[in-house]
């Protein structure tokens, strides 16, 4: 991957680290990251991994993986009593 001249410009304090570089640097532009259970350092983390222009990133609340998770719970018991 190709950096343009602004990305060289925004991206040039990653890129003189001998770390990252451009090819460390094409590979974060690429990645994808999902953080569950965003409490406050996970919010925070977030923040800061849209800071390094990631592809994609996503936040899953965990209070909402456990909501799913009762809901799902009390669909299965409703239809296995349903069902007797």
């Amino acid at each position: 991957m190709e950096l343009t001249d602004l990305q060289f410009e925004r991206y040039a304090r990653h890129l003189i680290l001998d770390e990252v570089g451009e090819e460390g640097q094409a590979k974060l532009l690429g990645a994808r990251v999902l953080v569950v259970g965003a409490g406050g350092l996970g919010q925070m983390l977030s923040y800061h991994l849209g800071l390094f222009q990631m592809r994609e990133t996503s936040t899953v609340l965990l209070g909402m993986i456990l909501l799913v998770a009762v809901v799902d719970g009390f669909s299965f018991l409703s239809r296995r009593w349903l069902n007797r």
